[in-house]
């Protein structure tokens, strides 16, 4: 049995372009029409019903997009045609728009329920512990249709999480350090005191010439501090992971993967492995301590739910004498 294949996003992009096309040629020719009311009507109606009927034909019902997802654009294709449609021709237009505040409503109602989904799913997460980020995703996997979303909202969550809580969860009793290796606390605080004098100075100085450009540099610098203050801290909590089962190795909240024993093929110091698209780096600054070599790839997941497929993984880890010894009682030998 073949898998279905789905039809590509350009089925729906051509189309579009192609009404839009039309919708351009017809408005050359609409002041010189024997009847201007009824091509104006058929135009509205391509730009207004047509769109939004193609995306959810392509898109919702061929790719499994969200069926919430064709109010936004049905509003987005409204405000294209009330601009492209001669004013003196917006009787279907007005009609139409009669409709657009029950699509508002409902497209409210429903980004208010999600909303509430995010708090609800945080709560559970922090009444359950564990490690935050691990279970965000899961629930969130559960209250969203989108796998991308569910990736997306987990991870700013897990951010702020990890950038406001006063006490975060605690890191697992076994886990393997590396926040401290290569100094990254201290490369931490100098980008932070860095930043601070970058915004004020940067800020002021983008005022002068635009208020906008100065509130959306201030409101980019902030979540920068925001993230990197975040990611720091869950390095602190989220260690690597020598289990019965296999390693679990991170960095911060930037990647996160899972190997088992029967896939370690290797574990050797090196300082610099060889780069390639087969490599992952979970080192937060600095060299390499050890590099794991799989005998078959294993997808890591990465921020906003993205994955990549590796076989060679570099770390570093505070106390090696430690890990390595933690390494032999699982079966594994470090070659040197």
């Amino acid at each position: 049995m073949t898998a279905r294949r789905l039809p590509s996003p350009l089925w729906f992009a051509a189309p579009l372009l192609a009404v839009y096309a039309a919708a351009f040629v017809v408005l050359e020719v609409l002041p010189r029409a024997d009847d201007a009311g009824a091509v104006a009507a058929g135009l509205t109606v391509d730009l207004v019903v047509l769109v939004p009927a193609l995306y959810y034909a392509v898109l919702v019902r061929g790719r499994g997009w969200p069926t919430v997802t064709v109010a936004p654009m049905a509003l987005v294709s409204y405000g294209a045609a009330s601009a492209l449609v001669p004013p003196e021709h917006h009787a279907l237009l007005s009609a139409l728009g009669y409709v657009l505040p029950a699509v508002e409503l409902a497209l409210v109602g429903y980004v208010g329920y999600k909303a509430w989904g995010v708090i609800r799913a945080k709560r559970e997460v922090d009444a359950a512990g564990g490690d935050v980020y691990d279970r965000l995703r899961e629930t969130l996997r559960d209250a969203f249709d989108v796998p991308a979303v569910a990736g997306a909202l987990a991870y700013e969550v897990a951010l702020l999480h990890y950038a406001f809580a006063v006490r975060p969860a605690e890191p697992p009793e076994h886990g393997v350090a590396y926040h401290r290796r290569g100094g990254y606390g201290a490369v931490v605080a100098a980008v932070l005191m860095a930043a601070a004098l970058e915004l004020v100075g940067v800020h002021f100085l983008l005022r002068s010439w635009s208020e906008t450009a100065a509130l959306v540099h201030l409101a980019l610098s902030l979540y920068g501090v925001v993230w990197i203050v975040g990611d720091y801290r869950a390095m602190r909590r989220r260690p690597h992971e020598l289990r019965a089962d296999g390693l679990r190795l991170r960095c911060g909240l930037r990647w996160d993967v899972e190997v088992p024993w029967g896939a370690v093929l290797s574990v050797r110091k090196t300082r610099r492995p060889a780069p390639g698209d087969d490599y992952l780096s979970t080192v937060p600054v600095g060299d390499t301590g050890y590099l794991v070599e799989l005998r078959a790839p294993v997808r890591a997941t990465g921020p906003y739910g993205i994955t990549r497929d590796v076989r060679r993984i570099g770390l570093v880890v505070d106390e090696p004498a430690a890990f390595e010894e933690r390494l032999r009682e699982c079966g594994v030998d470090v070659e040197a």
